[in-house]
């Protein structure tokens, strides 16, 4: 039988809201790997100071997340545990606050261009 933390689907709570369960230790690579791909990092200071944190050679020299992930000992992954979970932790609450112009859908548009600069 499943420990309930270690459940992977959301619950709804009493007061309507929607969270997650909490990851275990041995989801930090994937959480680490959800940070990695959302370009929320870019301006999150607090998870690019994690990337740092984990592997600073290939961050000063790249400043690539991908690198980091790439040269991540898992030494180094199991030091900076707490912080992995509570920026994994942001970025689900982050992506799951309700819009803030109310029932008008979200869009994104992406410019080549703000890409490349």
């Amino acid at each position: 039988m499943p420990n309930i933390a270690e459940l992977s689907e959301p619950r709804m709570t009493t007061d309507g809201v929607l969270r997650r369960p909490r990851k275990r230790r041995d989801d930090l690579a994937h959480v680490l790997e959800e940070l990695v791909f959302n370009l929320r990092w870019s301006w999150d200071p607090a998870t690019v100071d994690l990337f740092h944190a984990i592997a600073p050679e290939p961050w000063s020299r790249t400043h690539n997340p991908v690198a980091v992930l790439k040269a991540a000992a898992p030494e180094a992954i199991a030091e900076h545990a707490e912080s992995i979970l509570a920026r994994g932790a942001e970025l689900e609450q982050y992506l799951d606050r309700p819009s803030a112009l109310g029932g008008v859908p979200r869009v994104a548009y992406f410019s080549a261009e703000f890409a490349i600069t």
